[in-house]
């Protein structure tokens, strides 16, 4: 269940982060306005070293900016992230909840509060969950690829089917995305579209384990 790139970081809200620390500029202390801007550098930093794999050093970033502000929602958020990679599910439910606590409308916190179920195998609560992550962030692929995933283990392929779409829509270059729609149109019996998905998965660029995966099935359907 663990999603290839969880991380979208809501380029909107950052933007409009920074139109609202102008605004206040001529308001508020210098150092107050500069602490803000530090704060939003160093989370997408943090964002960055996740996305890239390195995690104990983003786990130091998301550590060091809830030290300095308790109440940094979206760190929490990441930081839960990370403690699901560890397996460490109690703390990252106590980040996630958190996270929740502070900004009820943060999607990422609603995704990996759906992973967190999903991986207890309450997989309604997880459906509603990612669900609600992307009613809030629509645009948030990851969400999709999740519910999707749930939705096979309830062995509801057409609803997989759906988000897989949804989600390929959003990252066309994504490899493992196509891979996995490609058993998901074998499990609905058509082969001919797995057989595509499967050619589009090895010219995209992916780690040797995808393209090995791809070859084994495509080999197997001729």
């Amino acid at each position: 269940m663990k999603s290839s790139r969880p991380f979208a970081s809501g380029w909107k809200s950052r933007v409009m982060f920074f139109a609202v620390i102008v605004a206040l500029s001529g308001a508020c202390g210098g150092d107050d306005v500069q602490s803000g801007v530090d704060a939003v550098l160093e989370l997408e930093r943090g964002v960055r070293l996740l996305s890239d794999g390195h995690l104990e050093q983003a786990f130091g970033v998301f550590d060091s900016l809830i030290h300095d502000d308790p109440d940094n929602a979206e760190a929490h958020a990441r930081r839960g992230f990370i403690h699901i990679s560890r397996d460490d599910l109690a703390r990252a439910i106590s980040d996630v909840n958190r996270a929740l606590e502070l900004d009820p409308d943060l999607a990422i916190a609603h995704e990996y509060k759906g992973i967190l179920f999903a991986l207890t195998k309450r997989r309604e609560q997880a459906i509603l969950e990612l669900t609600r992550a992307i009613d809030l962030a629509p645009g948030l692929s990851t969400a999709y690829m999740n519910r999707g995933n749930v939705y096979l283990d309830m062995e509801d392929p057409a609803s997989a089917l759906a988000d897989f779409d949804a989600a390929a829509l959003l990252e066309p270059d994504k490899a493992d995305l196509f891979l996995i729609r490609a058993q998901i149109h074998l499990i609905m019996g058509d082969a001919a579209r797995a057989e595509s998905d499967l050619q589009r998965t090895l010219s995209l660029p992916a780690d040797e384990r995808t393209h090995t995966a791809a070859r084994q099935i495509l080999a197997g359907l001729r």
